[in-house]
């Protein structure tokens, strides 16, 4: 169980809570049926998808995948951690929470955000009461940086000092080596001096690492934290943590380069907004912007160089099936400077005109190369290609070879041809590679067979007298079956406690699908051995195949002795299957 929680804690508090009650508290529920329906807190829908089972306790969204306990529920909507979330619930169902005992490495997690929390408050006191940072004071005055919002981002000062903020972080009995650790100071003389502080809060609003601005000449203008064990600079978005919840109520997200950015923009009303520090996005990065909405802008620099690098680094996000538009601003403009001297109405006019992924490259590569010269035009086309290439949708896919042969005036037919010859850079999961090659009826009967089995101990029990979990072939059903053989499940099963074993979304979200579509069996006998029937065959058949094949390779290669068994094995299975036929 995750952060180690003893499970008679978790199990106390299920019984003292109801998920329809404390999500209510959240949002308004409906009563369809045996279950509750809203619209989903997760992501902006018209028509209710987010369904809750008082009978199973758990929740899930038909339209964006989400879906647990309710200890998930709170995770996701309070932006919490585990511990906090049972601590939460704890304290609304007045259980009395043990001290909780940490493996030495996680309690060294929770050392570190504190001491940067201690860094942040000693850099936020200095910029308000230094006398030395004056120059950060004005700096902000010019940026027109508010009061409220230096509060609220927790802005900063480091002063010129040698170890200034070690000498605090000593008083305040922080270890050394987890001070040097978070890079906040090397061999005690402290990292950041003479510099604008800004601290970077990851999603749960907890303080990872800090980006530092030079007021001066000093160079580089600009440093990070290094990275640290809570510091992955590829796995955050600068802002993400104040503005979720505008991302999800207007479905959009706005990616700027620069922390200032993100401030002004803030400040300035447009609060669906974050910083990536350079355009090129993460994988990471991408993650955290698809659990809140599909639709990306993104704001470029006018400044050419290294732009279709970018444009490039962009086309990542069209592997998790996003809809991405980008602004160009104009010439000697970043956002910041934009959005003071023109107003929010009119950079939000641009944000309604920003050009789809596919015409702002185009475009840029018509201005920088020739059409009428074959040797650019190839290199258009080309380039194109490989934006194509990273589309999943067949009928949007289709629109842009159309536009493509448009631009290039070049036969559709021959874009396709070539389309075909381009290597796809996405990254694949292996998990997703293998859930393609299931069939629809295998993982059908799989689902099946997971849902009746959670909801039935007798049943459960018939399942685990018949298979093992690597007969399952969907790996998330697989890991749910490994520990359902794993446990001890003769007085049934805790569906809310099974939720809590596991930390991969994805497992947990199979378990809430499968619960709920087998509410709509009428005849859970039947169908359960129908599908054990069905799944036994298949796999049966893929054993056959399988040694077919091997036995092929023996004689290829001459091997007699291996030919004799496989062949053995061979007719060994065949007889099973007669005997079971």
């Amino acid at each position: 169980m995750p952060n180690f929680i003893p499970e008679e804690i978790i199990e106390q508090i299920n019984s003292r809570i109801d998920i329809v009650e404390i999500i209510s508290k959240y949002i308004p529920l409906k009563r369809t049926g045996r279950n509750f329906k809203a619209l989903c807190p997760f992501h902006n829908e018209k028509t209710p998808s987010f369904v809750v089972s008082p009978h199973k306790q758990i929740y899930r969204c038909f339209g964006c995948g989400s879906g647990g306990n309710i200890y998930n529920f709170i995770m996701k909507y309070e932006h919490l951690e585990f511990p906090e979330a049972v601590k939460l619930l704890a304290e609304k169902a007045g259980v009395n929470m043990p001290k909780l005992q940490f493996h030495r490495d996680s309690s060294d997690i929770e050392e570190l955000y504190g001491i940067n929390t201690l860094a942040c408050d000693f850099f936020h006191n200095n910029l308000l009461n230094a006398e030395e940072a004056k120059v950060a004071r004005n700096f902000l005055r010019n940026k027109e940086i508010k009061d409220d919002t230096i509060a609220k981002f927790k802005l900063g000062f480091a002063q010129n000092l040698r170890s200034g903020l070690y000498s605090y972080l000593s008083a305040k009995e922080a270890k050394k080596q987890l001070i040097e650790k978070l890079g906040l100071a090397v061999t005690g003389n402290d990292r950041f001096r003479n510099k604008f502080m800004l601290p970077i809060f990851n999603h749960r609003n907890k303080i990872a690492g800090f980006g530092a601005r030079a007021l001066d000449d000093t160079l580089p203008k600009y440093i990070n934290s290094p990275e640290s064990p809570i510091y992955v600079k590829g796995s955050l978005l600068y802002g993400l943590n104040f503005s979720s919840d505008h991302i999800r109520k207007l479905d959009k997200i706005i990616v700027v380069e620069g922390y200032m950015d993100v401030l002004t923009l803030f400040q300035q009303g447009i609060r669906n907004i974050v910083a990536a520090s350079g355009t090129s996005l993460t994988t990471e990065q991408a993650g955290l912007i698809k659990r809140l909405t599909n639709n990306v802008v993104i704001i470029f620099d006018p400044d050419e160089a290294g732009k279709l690098a970018s444009i490039r680094g962009l086309e990542l996000l069209l592997d998790f099936e996003m809809d991405v538009s980008i602004v160009g601003l104009p010439s000697g403009f970043d956002p910041d400077d934009f959005v003071r001297k023109f107003g929010a109405e009119k950079f939000n006019n641009m944000i309604t005109q920003a050009k789809d992924i596919f015409d702002y490259k185009l475009e840029f590569l018509l201005n920088k190369y020739d059409m009428c010269n074959l040797k650019d035009k190839l290199i258009i086309i080309s380039d194109m290609l490989r934006t194509i290439s990273r589309v999943k949708n067949s009928i949007l896919k289709a629109n842009l070879i159309r536009r493509l042969s448009e631009a290039a005036s070049e036969n559709e037919e021959e874009l396709l041809i070539e389309l075909k010859k381009v290597k796809n850079n996405q990254l694949y999961d292996f998990s997703d590679i293998k859930r393609r090659d299931i069939s629809k009826n295998t993982r059908q009967a799989e689902r099946i067979i997971l849902g009746i089995a959670l909801e039935d101990k007798d049943l459960l029990s018939e399942v685990k007298g018949k298979f093992y979990p690597e007969d399952f072939h969907d790996i998330n059903i697989k890991k749910v079956m490994s520990v359902l053989f794993e446990i001890d499940t003769k007085d049934g099963i805790s569906i809310s406690s099974l939720l809590c074993r596991f930390e991969d979304e994805a497992v947990r979200d199979i378990i809430c699908e499968v619960m709920l579509e087998t509410d709509k069996l009428s005849d859970k006998r039947k169908n359960l051995d129908d599908c054990v029937n069905w799944l036994k065959q298949d796999n049966l058949k893929k054993a056959l195949k399988d040694i077919q094949q091997k036995i092929k390779l023996a004689q290829e290669i001459k091997n007699e002795n291996l030919m004799l068994e496989l062949v053995s094995q061979y007719n060994d299975l065949v007889k099973n299957k007669r005997q079971e036929l």
